[in-house]
């Protein structure tokens, strides 16, 4: 038997070391997963591809389906489509223009639809079906359609000599006619003020569904329709410019009227209509009107002029006697406080205060102290509560009037100043705000107990300092009230103390009592001060 000869047998330590393998391990599914992966990108635009290829289909199929009767003014309709894509959508446009049966005289202008993302069959078929059915569309005329509709205008214009007017008159005549005379003066007077006729264009074309055209040519509106131009209905020209040219004698003098009787509080305002003047005579808050048909008088405008001017003014002057009667029954009415805080409103607001004002001088220190109290300043002329005190009145009694502003911004349009809390709330003038504002001094009593701011300053100003301490003794304890009107006290310092120097010791009593009693610092100060005059 041959001999097997043994196998080779080498331990762990005489093997060779293998080389590691330094490749990654990747499963073999992962793998297959990189292979399927799809492209985001790739894919959005096969999805746009596809809707797009779905809204033309669709688009396709509507304009197919579009059939016009025998009576359309259109033979067939042009529709087509637009594509515009952005990385973020995508926007479908449609442009449908109907085409005209008798194309020769222009095209209907196209309307334009647009789609997003979110269009569906049904909605884009019934918005070009409406845009079908409308009553009117936008036309485009040719340039000889155009030129031709211009010279038959021009030709109906000059078989009508008669329908024209001195343009001196036009102005004054209604919209309609007005447009109609400046067209005839150009082509029957060679009038080129508003340009020469055939250089304007015919504007607003629109052709309705019956074939009829309507337009404006120099503003005043035409139609067209089988080759034949007329208007809607009579705007009154041949009317108009019959009694213009009869009368024209008698309203140039009224038209002069009108412009000699000029005046700010006064505005006389004439309107030819057909066959008749229209006069209005305005005051502002009040106005007249007077009709004269068939036949113009300028003696009859002028005597009625002075009719109801005189009218007017005469009401005018009543009702501000009332006004005034009802105004001097009010507490305000010659308080400077109360006035001051009036004019500070009104010209805050920007309406007018009257130039001459006699007390000016005194409003101009009482609105320094206002603003100083109401900064959280002392002020020895007025006191925060004498402030709200006389804003209440002038409300109560319509001097002033509260408005509710609507918010802009964090804390609404801004507080106001003479409402401390109250936000949203601005004071306004009241409508009777200008009779209080020129209502002439007056006396209201002989008696100082009963003087006003008004009467304590108009007493004080005529006294001389010789003689401003010559007080009757049985008026002695009535002016003592002169001490309540601080704020005159305090605008006229040196004749007040004049006035006190020979007091007797009682109003000095009365001036610690005041003192001690007040809790308002500025008060006080005050009432210090007239101890100080009195002694």
């Amino acid at each position: 038997m041959t001999e097997k000869k043994p196998k080779s047998i080498e331990s762990e330590l005489h093997k060779k070391a293998a080389k590691p393998n330094t490749a990654p391990i990747v499963n073999k599914k992962t793998q297959q997963k990189k292979k399927k992966k799809k492209n985001p990108q790739a894919d959005k635009k096969n999805l746009q591809k596809m809707e797009t290829q779905r809204f033309k289909s669709a688009l396709s199929k509507i304009t197919q389906g579009i059939v016009f009767s025998e009576k359309s003014i259109f033979q067939s309709v042009d529709i087509s489509s637009e594509v515009h894509t952005t990385k973020k959508s995508v926007t479908y446009t449609v442009m449908i223009q109907p085409v005209l049966k008798n194309n020769s005289i222009g095209h209907v202008r196209e309307t334009i639809l647009m789609y997003s993302k979110n269009w569906t069959v049904d909605m884009m078929k019934k918005e070009i079906l409406d845009v079908l059915k409308r009553d009117s569309y936008d036309f485009i005329p040719d340039k000889e359609t155009e030129t031709d509709i211009k010279q038959r205008i021009l030709d109906i214009i000059k078989s009508h000599p008669d329908v024209v007017v001195d343009k001196e008159f036009i102005p004054y005549t209604d919209w309609f006619c007005s447009r109609y005379f400046w067209l005839a003066n150009a082509v029957i007077n060679n009038d080129t003020e508003k340009g020469e006729p055939i250089r304007h264009k015919l504007t607003n074309m629109v052709i309705s569904r019956n074939g009829e055209i309507s337009f404006q040519y120099y503003q005043f509106p035409f139609i067209y329709k089988k080759g034949k131009i007329g208007t809607r209905k009579n705007y009154g020209q041949k009317q108009a410019a019959k009694f213009i040219n009869e009368n024209a004698g008698e309203l140039r003098k009224c038209l002069a009227f009108q412009q000699n009787n000029k005046d700010e509080k006064k505005n006389i305002k004439i309107i030819i209509n057909n066959d008749s003047v229209h006069i209005t005579i305005g005051f502002g808050d009040k106005s007249y009107k007077k009709h004269m048909t068939g036949t113009v008088d300028s003696v009859a405008l002028e005597t009625w002029d002075e009719v109801v001017t005189e009218e007017y003014y005469e009401e005018k002057e009543a009702l501000k006697k009332k006004i005034e009667s009802r105004l001097k029954k009010l507490k305000t009415c010659g308080s400077l406080l109360h006035r001051t805080i009036l004019k500070m409103v009104v010209e805050r607001e920007g309406e007018e205060w009257p130039e001459k004002d006699a007390y000016d001088w005194e409003e101009k220190i009482i609105t320094e102290e206002i603003y100083l109290t109401l900064g959280s300043g002392v002020s020895n002329i007025v006191s925060r509560q004498e402030i709200t005190d006389a804003v209440a009145d002038l409300i109560n009694c319509g001097l002033l009037r509260k408005k509710t502003m609507r918010k802009v911004g964090k804390n609404g349009r801004f507080s106001e100043i003479f409402l401390p809390g109250a936000k949203n709330i601005v004071l306004l003038p009241g409508a009777d705000y200008k009779v209080f504002a020129e209502m002439p001094f007056e006396r209201k009593c002989c008696e100082f107990n009963h003087f006003t701011d008004m009467d304590w300053i108009d007493w004080l100003r005529s006294r001389t300092p010789d003689d401003i301490n010559q007080t009757p003794d049985s008026n002695i304890t009535e002016a003592l009230s002169l001490l309540e009107h601080r704020c005159v006290a305090m605008l006229y310092p040196k004749k007040t103390r004049e006035f006190l120097r020979k007091m007797p010791p009682a109003w000095m009593e009365y001036a610690e009592t005041m003192y001690e009693i007040t809790d308002d610092e500025g008060e006080r100060r005050y009432w210090k001060l007239v101890q100080n005059w009195l002694s």
